[in-house]
């Protein structure tokens, strides 16, 4: 009787005091390209009804081949001319005039470092078109008392267009994880919905500790799951997550699922690199890694505070126009205070341990001009 009691307060609880909005809009892509003897720029342009963002891709040619992907976004859209900050250092800077066939600008990077660009806008076709799903919602604690402190949850999804495409739906239910298997059947605005209700169930719950309502019972929890890149044949979905529930800090992390376009299933490791690679890769993944912090090959990554020395082949990937970057969060390699490392590895570099079909369809694609 207490339980059944302790349920229906709960559920009252929830009723009242959670605090719900959402919205759901059409996103739109555009693609362009520039490629030179020095380098190739490939960028992504994303527009909803009130934010604009680029990924772009840039492969540097010659001795030092290396690869890199920059996110820029901003809130003030403009229809012609485009100024967008990088989301990791906002000293980076995309600026460019947007016509219909072209876009030409610069990317200022670090130490007085410019990329100028004439882009040409790309046709492409057979993408999967995505809907941009958000949600917020919020608990107080202590519903009654107005300095209480509550739970918030944001999450933004992308969901298909087309509402029967189930195929699609279930890969993306998949990889976004919102919910136990057993409801895994639900369409994805609904798991979203039981993902929300979890995180305040659980979060109204810690009301029965009386008198705990110090800052460690403020919970926040946001989902942020975007396109770095799309195209006829493959469209790459980031998930980033972040939660806070007491303590140090929250914990951040991000994972990738490539979906193949065809039959709209995830890309496997085993669909793109052959068997014996993996020991290869991570020999790469080493050398540039010691690269991309400033150390000598011979040095040791143990020595420098990470918790491998050499560093491991990883399925969380994703594929690019100009490379494959490999993503490691926080506490796989390293300690929470050299955060995130992503490391990528371009086309040529992973030439020798990529499938036949893979390479095929990338070399098609005009990944590797």
């Amino acid at each position: 009787m207490h339980t059944m009691f302790k349920t229906i307060t709960l559920i009252l609880v929830l009723l009242f005091a959670v605090s719900v909005s959402g919205r759901s809009q059409v996103v739109g892509k555009q693609y362009f390209k520039y490629s030179n003897t020095d380098s190739t720029v490939w960028i992504g342009l994303t527009t909803t009804a009130d934010k604009m963002s680029a990924d772009v891709f840039l492969h540097l040619k010659g001795d030092a081949e290396t690869c890199t992907h920059f996110s820029f976004s901003t809130d003030k859209l403009s229809n012609k001319h485009i100024q967008l900050a990088a989301i990791s250092d906002d000293k980076i800077i995309l600026t460019g005039k947007l016509s219909e066939q072209r876009f030409e600008g610069i990317i200022k990077m670090e130490n007085d470092l410019f990329i100028m660009f004439n882009a040409e806008r790309l046709m492409v076709n057979n993408t999967l078109k995505m809907n941009e799903l958000y949600r917020n919602a919020s608990q107080k604690l202590l519903p009654k008392d107005v300095s209480s402190p509550e739970a918030i949850i944001e999450a933004k999804l992308l969901v298909p267009v087309e509402t029967a495409d189930t195929v699609l739906e279930q890969s993306l239910g998949l990889f976004y994880s919102l919910t136990d298997d057993d409801q895994q059947h639900l369409r994805l605005e609904q798991q979203l919905n039981v993902a929300i209700t979890g995180f305040l169930s659980q979060y109204a719950q810690a009301a029965s500790f009386e008198g705990e309502k110090g800052p460690s019972f403020q919970w926040f929890k946001t989902i942020d799951v975007t396109l770095p890149w799309a195209d006829g044949l493959f469209t790459t979905f980031s998930k980033q997550t972040y939660v806070f529930t007491g303590g140090a800090h929250g914990m951040q992390h991000n994972s990738f699922v490539v979906i193949k376009n065809q039959d709209k299933v995830a890309l496997s490791a085993d669909d793109v690199f052959v068997p014996e690679a993996r020991e290869e890769i991570s020999k790469l993944l080493t050398s540039m890694l010691k690269k991309n912090i400033g150390i000598a090959t011979g040095d040791s990554l143990s020595q420098k505070g990470y918790f491998v020395d050499e560093v491991p082949f990883t399925s969380n990937f994703y594929i690019h126009p100009v490379g494959i970057c490999f993503y490691y969060n926080s506490y796989e390699i390293a300690p929470y205070a050299y955060g995130h490392t992503a490391i990528h590895l371009t086309y040529k570099q992973l030439a020798p341990f990529l499938k036949t079909d893979f390479y095929e369809s990338i070399k098609a694609a005009g990944y590797l001009d």
